[in-house]
């Protein structure tokens, strides 16, 4: 891997995570889906929950459960079946695109 697709893909993930962390991302929206399906048990996963999901709903708006469950089974949760996350992710797309950010 050369130096600058390195750097490509620290950008991608600084970009992530810049969302993740300001009000003008897509985060807050997550966050608030993850509560409100109460998708959270021991928190050591949910962070990378929240960045993947903000990460697939910037690609698609509106993904398929099958987009849901391969963007959410790239993030290991030791607690759960991954059914309330699911619903998290759900959830969030349904509130970001009842706020017209999605």
């Amino acid at each position: 891997m050369n130096h600058l697709s390195i750097c490509s893909r620290w950008r991608n993930i600084l970009q992530i995570l810049s969302n993740c962390f300001t009000c003008d991302g897509h985060a807050i929206s997550v966050q608030q889906a993850f509560i409100n399906k109460t998708a959270l048990q021991c928190g050591i996963c949910i962070p990378g929950h929240v960045m993947q999901c903000v990460s697939l709903i910037e690609k698609k708006p509106n993904p398929s459960d099958e987009e849901i469950r391969a963007s959410a089974d790239s993030v290991y949760c030791r607690c759960t079946g991954y059914v309330k996350i699911m619903d998290a992710y759900r959830e969030a797309a349904a509130l970001l695109k009842k706020a017209g950010k999605a």
